[in-house]
């Protein structure tokens, strides 16, 4: 059975590209019902693929496996940078259990094709899968440089903003405590902020990293480093991904969709890991805070403090995911969530293993 993902970006003459797909004996899935009906009027008959309510994010036997597989990835001794073992599903896990789900339900399927149709937010949450007998169309779908021009100018501008607060703060190795806030998106931003604040009214000196140069106009009266998006350190990232793609087991889907991500990996790991560890050189942080605990630039935060042993706080943005099963581990050494119900949550479902 030959498998074609359909991921529409920009729904113009869907039916048409859809139309151009089938052959044989050619079942159709979409994923929400004006989309079934837009191809019905076409004269193209069609399903709606189970489970695809806009909050599903898999069952609990999918996050199992792919916990289970990410768990013998992080434990099975591979090729390290700086000392930070950094292979593991946990960076987006949230996408390898639609990516079983999707699999179990293609087993239970006899035709020659099938057609998975996804239309916005659906063909965010799914892998390009572009293995064995299944393949990816994306149509819309326009090309974005990771940073824009303007960042580009503005970038030595932030730089020197970020210094000049070093040295109003007087950030020395010398100094007194520090807490190096390590934050991606708005949304974490705007309470690392806060308790930032909150530092300061209690002696404490703050710093703060980010990735994410959209936070640039929020951070310019803070101080603030942001992780430039300059290729560097080309031989070891490419000695990595050698290294990595022959560790990486075969017979599984997601460690197949894995080793084709590798470069992407091994160079976000390396240039992160990079960033990091200077920073945390520079500014000898007492603390740090990881907002949220759980996205790449944390995750090599936590393994960075742990290497040189500083101790790590993880803190909510009073905003979790429904799913018990979604934080399995806790990167940080303590999490600070917002009210009872959240304390409740992590403490009933384990999420402090």
């Amino acid at each position: 059975m030959k498998v074609t993902i359909c991921k529409f970006f920009n729904e113009h003459k869907m039916e048409r590209k859809v139309r151009r797909l089938i052959s044989g004996v050619t079942e159709i899935y979409c994923v929400d019902k004006p989309t079934q009906e837009r191809l019905r009027r076409s004269g193209i008959p069609s399903n709606i693929y189970p489970d695809s309510n806009p909050e599903y994010r898999g069952d609990d036997e999918s996050w199992e496996k792919a916990y289970e597989l990410s768990d013998r990835l992080r434990d099975s001794n591979p090729p390290t940078f700086s000392g930070v073992n950094f292979l593991s599903f946990e960076y987006s896990i949230s996408q390898y259990p639609i990516v079983f789900q999707l699999q179990r339900f293609l087993q239970t399927k006899e035709c020659d094709t099938l057609i998975l149709v996804l239309n916005k937010p659906y063909c965010y949450w799914l892998f390009d899968i572009n293995t064995g007998n299944m393949r990816t169309l994306r149509y819309g779908m326009n090309f974005r440089l990771p940073i824009s021009y303007k960042h580009l100018i503005l970038a030595p501008i932030t730089v020197i903003m970020g210094l000049i607060g070093m040295f109003k703060q007087g950030i020395s190795k010398q100094g007194g405590d520090m807490v190096l806030f390590v934050v991606t998106s708005a949304l974490y931003l705007r309470p690392a902020l806060a308790i930032g604040t909150q530092c300061g009214k209690e002696g404490m000196r703050t710093y703060f990293a980010t990735c994410d140069w959209h936070l640039s106009s929020m951070l310019n009266q803070v101080p603030h480093a942001i992780k430039l998006p300059i290729p560097r350190h080309l031989i070891s990232v490419a000695k990595l991904i050698f290294t990595i793609r022959r560790h990486i087991p075969h017979g599984e889907l997601c460690y197949d969709l894995l080793r084709g991500r590798v470069p992407w990996l091994c160079y976000n790991a390396v240039s992160n890991i990079v960033f990091l560890e200077k920073l945390i050189k520079g500014v000898n942080p007492s603390l740090i805070c990881l907002m949220p605990d759980s996205s790449f630039l944390q995750l090599m935060a936590a393994g960075l403090a742990k290497k040189y042993k500083i101790p790590t706080l993880a803190a909510s943005a009073a905003m979790e995911i429904k799913h018990p099963s979604f934080m399995r581990h806790l990167h940080a050494d303590k999490i600070a969530v917002m009210g009872d119900r959240m304390r409740d949550m992590y403490a009933n479902t384990n999420k402090l293993m």
